[in-house]
């Protein structure tokens, strides 16, 4: 009886420290004040935070307050894992001003600072022309033909459909790739929505707009090289390049690509103005 009472004790300290190890340690949690960052590192310290934004960690989620724009976030975590440094890993899903992604950060505690690093790994991505026997479709639409599923697979549910968009993208798996960042463009609010794609129908492009030789002379008033530009961005498959010359067209231009392009601005820009941020 002895034995069994010592053996449940043992299993009982066992389970407890298994949570403890991957819980954050108490001396981490509470008000923090950021001091610097540099290359995804952010550096806090205890202290007043009368001109820096703060940090209120708590056991299973963070929230932000910037002293600078007074705007905020907010992050709840759904995995914390203790590193054998005494590290520890946190995945969470972070929301700011409407939208939401999921992030990969290591918090950890260096002398009396508290370092939090970011570690997500993302690259972007674009629809590819859609196939033909997609594009011969009656009800075929450009700007929304590529299915994002909640999971990865066919047998899982559409949650919206995309067309010619840059995309955040964050975990491939098999013939999948999770998309972070898509605008579901079925939904009048436009909202920001994640899942899956088919790898094949997607193609890596740069996660930042290249500088385009018109660039200079387009902002500059020169609307031959607006025209170039426009044009060339049209034959590489941006539908609201090409749709420029047929918005001039329009009654209300504005309420026309409004209605094609509101949610993305820099398409909605091209549309209108014949560039994406003029």
């Amino acid at each position: 009886m002895k034995k069994l009472l010592l053996s449940s004790i043992a299993s009982l300290f066992l389970a407890t420290g298994t949570a403890h190890a991957n819980s954050l340690p108490s001396k981490m949690l509470g008000r923090w004040c950021k001091m610097g960052e540099s290359e995804g590192r952010e550096v806090y310290e205890r202290g007043s935070c009368s001109f820096s934004s703060a940090i209120d960690l708590k056991q299973n989620s963070y929230d932000v307050q910037s002293n600078e724009d007074g705007e905020g976030y907010g992050c709840d975590f759904k995995k914390i894992k203790r590193l054998p440094n005494g590290s520890y890993f946190i995945r969470a899903k972070c929301y700011v001003e409407g939208t939401f992604g999921t992030e990969d950060m290591i918090f950890q505690l260096v002398e009396k600072q508290l370092e939090i690093i970011t570690t997500t790994i993302r690259f972007c991505v674009a629809p590819i022309e859609p196939p033909l026997e997609v594009a011969q479709d009656p009800e075929y639409n450009r700007d929304a033909w590529l299915a994002l599923r909640e999971g990865p697979g066919i047998r899982f549910k559409i949650i919206a459909k995309l067309g010619w968009d840059h995309l955040e993208a964050d975990i491939v798996k098999g013939g999948w790739m999770h998309i972070s960042n898509a605008t579901n463009k079925t939904s009048t609010a436009g909202k920001i929505v994640q899942g899956w794609v088919h790898s094949k129908y997607v193609k890596k492009v740069p996660c930042e707009w290249p500088d385009e030789p018109e660039y200079d002379a387009c902002h500059g008033g020169d609307l031959a090289a607006c025209k170039r530009w426009r044009v060339r961005e049209c034959r590489k498959g941006n539908p609201a390049a090409c749709d420029y010359d047929e918005a001039q067209k329009q009654s209300n231009p504005m309420d026309w690509c409004g209605q094609r392009y509101g949610n993305i601005p820099s398409q909605y820009r091209f549309c209108l103005n014949g560039s994406p941020d003029r």
